[in-house]
């Protein structure tokens, strides 16, 4: 465990461990600060957070974490690597930071790019799917999407494709040819080739890898409040395969034919 953990240190400047005990974290934090001692670092306890996910049916407190003393600092949410990570588990909060970050960039090609006259259409289209699109959809390969977080990104997409096509409201133009003028397909299908595509890569990975491990495993204890279960990813791939008349027992079958899988989906 100590290796692994110089390595982390070594070769990554942001680490977020997780365990299930508070005593576990601890333990990883401390472990964590004798090993960037001996190389003569330090953590910056100033970027340094603890999040804590309770069990939603529990008035748990925040678990205290500390280093040298310092207690570190608890948060409802943050942001690692671009994404933003809630105690509630919910995509709320990183489908509005997607599209924030998203209408940024939009604002900031408005001047340059987007209403420059002397610009082709066809340019202006490749510089929003290199820009603005990696930015919406960022990361949505391991999102757990609802209807209304679809909705959401769907309405941002097809608003500013109209604002390069110069296409308004009063012309009557439905938002599916929107799409085909603009030459790329909605933003569903875009997130369900991804999903489909990382869903694959994680089946084919070793059985120690983090990401396997979590596609695959159930909870031993606790139990749900009353009413529909919160869906989970799982969930996501197998709704997306029925599409392509494949039944989840098929779906290891499948993703070990990795360039039959590609053209599949």
């Amino acid at each position: 465990m100590l290796e692994r953990l110089i390595l982390e240190v070594l070769f990554a400047d942001d680490c977020a461990p997780m365990t299930h005990k508070e005593s576990d974290l601890q333990l990883i934090v401390n472990k964590s600060d004798e090993v960037t001692c001996l190389f003569g670092l330090t953590i910056s306890l100033g970027k340094t957070e603890v999040l804590f996910q309770p069990d939603p049916r529990s008035a748990a407190l925040p678990a205290f974490i500390s280093i040298e003393g310092a207690e570190l600092k608890p948060v409802d949410e943050f942001k690692h690597f671009g994404s933003v990570i809630a105690s509630d588990g919910s995509l709320d909060k990183e489908t509005n930071n997607s599209i924030c970050k998203a209408n940024q960039v939009v604002g900031h090609l408005r001047a340059r790019v987007s209403n420059q006259h002397n610009v082709r259409q066809s340019t202006k289209l490749k510089v929003y799917k290199a820009v603005v699109l990696t930015n919406l959809l960022y990361e949505c390969k391991t999102w757990t999407l609802y209807r209304k977080h679809v909705k959401l990104l769907e309405r941002f997409r097809t608003l500013s494709l109209r604002s390069i096509l110069y296409t308004e409201w009063q012309d009557r133009v439905m938002n599916l040819e929107v799409l085909d003028r603009a030459g790329t397909t909605s933003t569903e299908a875009t997130i369900l080739k991804a999903q489909l595509c990382w869903a694959e890569h994680v089946i084919r990975m070793e059985e120690s890898r983090v990401p396997k491990q979590l596609l695959y495993g159930e909870l031993f204890q606790g139990k749900r409040n009353q009413g529909g279960p919160c869906k989970r990813y799982k969930d996501c791939v197998k709704t997306n395969i029925a599409p392509a008349g494949l039944k989840p027992k098929q779906l290891e079958q499948h993703a070990e034919d990795q360039t039959g899988w590609r053209a599949l989906v």
